[in-house]
C-alpha cells in the first residue's frame, strides 16, 4: 500500500491562490512536518504564505518542556522571526483580538488518540475563541496513530471537566484531528467555518506502522507508536505505579508489572458515530 499522504502535503501540492493572498496564522509544534520531514512553517512561507504568527500547544513549540506542569512563554521563531504565542502558560485560550487581521487559521497537530493528551483540547479552545469571527479554520488532517475503528474507555462526567477532560469523549476517542474539530464545533454549537484537508491512502483501521510515515515525537515522552498504543490505559496509572509518565522517556514503554501483548488482538469496531471530513 502506498504511504499515507498528509493533509499538509495535499494543501502545499494544490495551494489555493486565496490562501497566498490572505493573512495566515498556524497552530502547530515541531512535529508538524511534511511527509518528507520538512517543518511546516518554513514550507508554508517558502510557498508564498504570509504567516503572521504561530500558536503552540503544551510542551512548547519545540516540545522541550518535559513535565506536565511546566508552562511555556511566548517566543519568536528562530528562522522566520515571527511570534510564537504559547497556549499553555500565559494563556490557554487565545484572545479574539489576536485574530483581528487574520483571514485563515491553519491547524496541524499530531494527536495520539487519547482524550487526556491535551493538543486536541487546545485546538478546541481555539475553535471556541473563533466562534462568530470571520476567520476560516483549515485543519490539515493527520492519522490517529492507534486507528479510529476502536473507541474505548470512560466518558468524563459533566461535573468533572478539566483541561484533560473538557469534551465529553471516551478515553480512546477514535477521531483524527479533523474529525475532532468537526465534532467539537457540532457539540458546542460553534459558529466557525471549518474546512478539513483530508489524507490520501488512509483508512480508519490503519495504525501508524502501516502508514509508511516516520514517527516524530509529538511530545517529549511519546517516543514511539507503542507508547501511544498503551497510553489510553497506562496513563491512568501515572500517579500510582509509574508516578511520572511525563518523566524519562522510557516510562512510556515500561513499568512494574506491565505485560506485553499485541494491542490489536482485541480490537473491535465500536458504535461511536463518526463524521465525514471535507476535502
Amino acid at each position: 500500500m502506498a504511504a499515507t499522504v498528509l493533509g499538509c502535503d495535499r494543501l502545499i501540492r494544490n495551494l489555493p491562490r486565496r490562501l497566498r493572498l490572505g493573512s495566515v496564522a498556524l497552530l502547530c509544534n515541531q512535529a508538524s512536518v511534511t511527509g518528507t520531514l520538512r517543518p511546516l512553517p518554513e514550507e508554508l512561507v517558502k510557498n508564498g504564505i504570509r504567516l503572521r504568527f504561530i500558536l503552540s500547544p503544551q510542551h512548547g513549540f519545540f516540545s522541550e518542556k518535559q513535565a506536565n506542569m511546566i508552562e511555556s512563554g511566548h517566543e519568536f521563531h528562530p528562522a522566520l522571526g515571527i511570534p510564537i504565542y504559547s497556549l499553555y502558560g500565559p494563556m490557554f485560550s487565545p484572545p479574539p483580538e489576536l485574530f483581528e487581521d487574520i483571514d485563515y487559521l491553519l491547524v496541524d497537530l499530531q494527536d495520539v488518540g487519547t482524550r487526556v493528551y491535551t493538543y486536541m483540547t487546545t485546538m478546541g479552545l481555539v475553535l471556541e475563541a473563533l466562534s462568530g469571527r470571520d476567520v476560516r479554520v483549515i485543519i490539515l488532517d493527520r492519522p490517529n496513530p492507534i486507528g479510529t475503528d476502536v473507541v474505548e474507555g470512560n466518558v468524563v462526567e459533566p461535573g468533572y471537566r478539566s483541561f484533560v477532560g473538557r469534551y465529553l469523549l471516551p478515553m480512546r476517542h477514535g477521531l483524527t484531528p479533523g474529525e475532532y474539530a468537526l465534532w467539537v464545533a457540532m457539540e458546542k454549537g460553534l459558529d466557525v467555518d471549518i474546512q478539513v484537508i483530508t489524507m490520501e491512502n488512509w483508512s480508519p483501521d490503519l495504525h501508524h506502522p502501516e502508514t509508511g510515515l516516520r514517527w516524530i515525537f509529538p511530545s517529549p515522552n511519546m517516543p514511539s507508536y507503542e507508547t501511544a498504543l498503551v497510553y489510553p490505559g497506562m496513563v491512568l496509572l501515572e500517579g500510582i505505579v509509574t508516578p511520572n509518565w511525563t518523566g524519562p522517556v522510557i516510562r512510556g514503554k515500561s513499568g512494574p508489572g506491565k505485560g506485553e501483548r499485541d494491542g490489536r488482538e482485541s480490537r473491535q469496531a465500536g458504535s461511536y458515530p463518526k463524521m465525514d471530513s471535507q476535502s
